[in-house]
């Protein structure tokens, strides 16, 4: 399974593939109920997410030490129920990832009616991203970490500070009208003296959202994508058949 987690995918289990710098469960107050996204950035050392599972595997040792204590009473009966199948958080499925195929790239012209190929100010485009999760069934909670890869070029009309700026947005529709349903992410990019290509791999984010059924994860689908400007989504609608 860890090809699939390869350029652009998100897999199952708690650590990326290729990107292994940062990892973490975000932990849920005991009893505590969600009902909207949360969005973390710059996540700490994978140590966190070990320790959060190590937290997790006593807590259900202590459960099931609890159940099998109670089943071996004495005023058991034959006819009592069995207790209910326990949920291994890795054998979850990861929320389907989306890109959004008008928001996958920016074109920025400089001020001004033009909009020639001497026009452009700088072009970029989201190329990829990774990442992982785990689900935490006491507080019925997903932990979803995703890595997102930008890469942009200078423009004909580009600024002479060879520096720029852009955004990109995580969003999950099923939690909309929430403003917590969708999340913008500030990116600045420099660009070498000699080079008008650049490529930029973000922060770790990540996302801890509710799941009431875990068998209905396709409905918490997620979405990346370039934070455009009307005009910039106006551009990329009338040139898909160019791409």
């Amino acid at each position: 399974m860890r090809e699939n987690c390869l350029n652009g995918g998100l897999c199952r289990g708690p650590l990326f593939t290729t990107v292994a710098s940062n990892s973490r469960i975000t932990a849920m107050a005991k009893g505590e109920v969600m009902t909207k996204p949360t969005f973390l950035n710059r996540s700490p050392s994978p140590l966190a997410r070990r320790l959060a599972r190590a937290g997790l595997a006593g807590l259900m040792g202590l459960a099931l030490l609890s159940a099998t204590a109670c089943s071996s009473s004495s005023d058991s009966k034959p006819d009592d129920k069995p207790p209910a199948a326990k949920i291994d958080p890795e054998k979850v499925a990861c929320p389907h990832v989306s890109v959004l195929a008008d928001a996958a790239r920016l074109t920025r012209f400089r001020p001004g009616p033009g909009r020639d190929i001497t026009d452009v100010a700088l072009h970029a485009e989201l190329v990829h991203y990774n990442g992982s999760c785990l689900y935490d069934p006491d507080s019925k909670s997903m932990s979803i970490n995703l890595q997102v890869g930008i890469n942009a070029e200078r423009g004909p009309a580009a600024p002479a500070n060879r520096t720029a700026a852009l955004s990109y947005f995580v969003a999950i529709p099923a939690f909309f009208p929430s403003p917590a349903a969708k999340r913008i992410f500030p990116v600045h990019l420099t660009f070498p003296d000699n080079a008008d290509t650049v490529g930029f791999t973000d922060d770790e984010v990540d996302i801890t959202i509710p799941v009431d059924q875990i068998k209905n994860m396709e409905k918490y689908e997620v979405f990346l994508g370039l934070q455009l400007d009307h005009d910039e989504l106006d551009y990329n609608r009338s040139h898909r058949s160019l791409r």
